[in-house]
């Protein structure tokens, strides 16, 4: 089964955080849970609209006059899919590639340096198919 992919704009994904965060949002929630955006009442009701659109929230109109929104896809799903977008966009697919630009422009701590150890460590004992390394 194919999996399906998602394109969220930046303020999409704004949009998105909020209703991770409050499932069953109203539209008057969103709204203000973005206050700070800067963005206008009709911008995020726009934002709201293409993610309905694109199947990411659900809009429930069962209870009282209001929608209500809640995520269709789980925040996980979607973070993975923007990271392999963005490793295929600017890295060529290439995790070193992109480790080795973020270790050498962000000054790593010796705790995080000592997490992406663990984390290679552990990819070193994962069976062949499930480390990734089965797709182009």
């Amino acid at each position: 089964m194919e999996t399906r992919r998602y394109s969220i704009s930046e303020g999409e994904w704004k949009v998105m955080e909020v209703v991770w965060r409050c499932p069953g949002a109203s539209l008057h929630q969103i709204v203000a849970a973005l206050e700070g955006s800067g963005w206008s009442y009709s911008t995020i009701k726009t934002l709201v609209g293409r993610l309905v659109n694109k199947g990411l929230i659900l809009a429930d109109r069962s209870v009282g006059n209001s929608f209500r929104y809640t995520a269709a896809v789980d925040s996980s799903t979607c973070r993975v899919q923007e990271a392999h977008s963005f490793l295929s966009r600017v890295f060529d697919g290439s995790v070193s590639l992109m480790m080795a630009a973020l270790a050498r422009e962000s000054r790593l701590t010796p705790q995080e340096r000592a997490e992406l150890e663990r984390l290679a460590a552990r990819l070193d004992n994962l069976p062949a198919g499930e480390k990734g390394d089965d797709h182009p």
